[in-house]
């Protein structure tokens, strides 16, 4: 599907449906939803309108309806020139992180050859790993980047993101204090990396102190939340937990990791239906992905996959 977007003398990309893909950049997904479903009514074959739908859905959290929807995309420029990496993230999220971390690198030979956007590029396939369960993927990928850009503060937060995910925890947070010598270590991605580690090592009170500065900040991102979820299970708040987790804004988004946390919390409430449940809904879509599966294992609903 991909082509080569950039070319010699070419201006900026400029948006068929610009009022739509401005809602998608300012995080305003229900009225990008309306708008995206009326304007497909309207034009059902525009395969612009296909890409940005499914985008619509990967920033929703709806990420196996939006894998689906991107079929309707082939020849779509929008897709080209935006909608690749949506595509990426939502394959990971369903546990396909191969094809993710192949179409994050047609998109990085697509003309965009910076080393900041092949640091970028390279880090988000180190994300992409983590969300799909494969911490030892993450790892070995995220030590590729570290040949590549040793005195960058980001790969190392990258790794240690990555060494957390593995449970390979001493060596992450020598990473971490690594990063602290290469440069400004207060930016999010590092931050979150952070937080992982501490959670992983059971300081949950230093953890929060991060949290606390990022959750309000970055409502829409729904791994803070995820965090959320875990240090209010982890210090002995399931209930809190679980009230989080029912919240309004989460019920649209499908997000593995933060339905897998909210099981847990059902868990510790005694709540076995419940944990069952929530880890039920999300086994149409996300069957491939390992930690789903582990999880109905654990829960005694494997033969539902």
């Amino acid at each position: 599907m991909l082509v080569l977007a950039t070319t010699i003398g070419a201006g900026p990309f400029r948006p068929a449906y610009p009022e739509l893909a401005d809602m998608m950049k300012t995080n305003k997904i229900y009225r990008a939803h309306r708008l995206v479903i009326d304007l497909l009514t309207a034009n059902p074959d525009d395969p612009d309108l296909h890409a940005m739908y499914a985008a619509v859905l990967v920033k929703g959290g709806q990420y196996g309806d939006a894998v689906h929807a991107f079929d309707g995309a082939k020849g779509s420029e929008w897709y080209e020139e935006r909608g690749l990496p949506f595509h990426a993230t939502a394959l990971a999220k369903i546990g396909r992180v191969e094809e993710a971390a192949r179409l994050r690198r047609e998109f990085e030979l697509a003309g965009r050859k910076q080393s900041v956007a092949a640091l970028n590029i390279g880090l988000e396939v180190v994300d992409d790993y983590i969300a799909g369960g494969r911490g030892d993927l993450a790892v070995e990928r995220a030590r590729l980047l570290i040949t590549e850009f040793p005195n960058s503060p980001r790969t190392f937060g990258g790794l240690a993101a990555a060494l957390v995910a593995d449970g390979q925890l001493l060596e992450a947070s020598w990473c971490i204090e690594r990063a602290k010598t290469l440069g400004n270590t207060e930016i999010f991605p590092i931050e979150m990396a952070r937080i992982e580690w501490l959670i992983a090592m059971g300081e949950y009170s230093a953890a929060w102190e991060l949290h606390r500065d990022y959750y309000r900040k970055r409502r829409f991102d729904t791994r803070i939340w995820r965090q959320r979820l875990e240090l209010l299970r982890r210090t002995g708040d399931p209930i809190e937990c679980r009230a989080v987790a029912d919240q309004a804004r989460f019920q649209w988004s499908l997000d593995p990791q933060f339905y897998l946390e909210a099981s847990r919390c059902e868990s510790d409430l005694g709540d076995d239906a419940a944990a069952k449940e929530r880890v039920r809904a999300l086994l149409p879509a996300y069957a491939e992905h390992p930690d789903v599966r582990a999880r109905a294992e654990r829960l005694g609903i494997s033969d539902e996959l």
